[in-house]
């Protein structure tokens, strides 16, 4: 599996959109993360965008009045958000596993792409853990899941679906739908709409 934290550097982060700018996933998540907040997000809102990579939506969250809340492991990846000059984001090289460090941040909503499937099933309940805490609100997280066993996609895996759903409302994250990305390779690639609270 690759290593995030070492993977996203020099010419990867410098090439990291323009390399997926044609995808058809990358597209569906664009439409997906802009229709969920206009939905969700109210002007003023604290969004926590982790990992924010080089900050493909920051332009996004300025147009809506969200301030930004951007962290990636990767200081590369924080580089090429920052150069966008988005002056209501805070951009910041931070690890999402240690919500310990991050105190007192809290926001109203999160975006959390492309990263679950690159975590171990440990891993990602420590993401759950994190998200419950540092979120108000509502989270949109992508993740792709199988039915029965996990599936090695593309140097990352899927999680199993029941597990997954079982996990996030063990920490109080509640399923409230999805937007789907991709699907028939045995695993769905999807948006999930969670909501935070009993």
């Amino acid at each position: 599996m690759i290593d995030p934290s070492s993977y996203y550097r020099g010419r990867v982060a410098r090439t990291y959109e323009a390399t997926r700018q044609g995808q058809r996933e990358w597209s569906l998540e664009a439409e997906a993360v802009e229709t969920w907040l206009r939905a969700h997000a109210h002007r003023g809102d604290v969004l926590l965008d982790a990992p924010v990579g080089t900050g493909r939506f920051l332009a996004l969250y300025e147009t809506l009045g969200i301030r930004c809340l951007g962290l990636d492991i990767s200081a590369d990846m924080i580089a090429e958000a920052r150069a966008k000059d988005s002056p209501d984001a805070e951009l910041r090289v931070a690890d999402l596993l240690e919500p310990t460090s991050l105190a007192p941040l809290v926001s109203d909503l999160a975006v959390c792409l492309r990263f679950a499937n690159w975590l171990t099933e440990e891993e990602l309940e420590r993401l759950a853990i994190a998200l419950s805490v540092l979120t108000r609100r509502r989270i949109l997280l992508g993740i792709a899941t199988s039915r029965d066993s996990p599936v090695d996609i593309a140097g990352a895996r899927t999680h199993v679906e029941r597990r997954v759903h079982d996990l996030f409302s063990d920490h109080l994250l509640f399923h409230e739908g999805r937007y789907p990305i991709t699907a028939g390779r045995g695993y769905d690639y999807a948006l999930w709409l969670l909501r935070v609270g009993s």
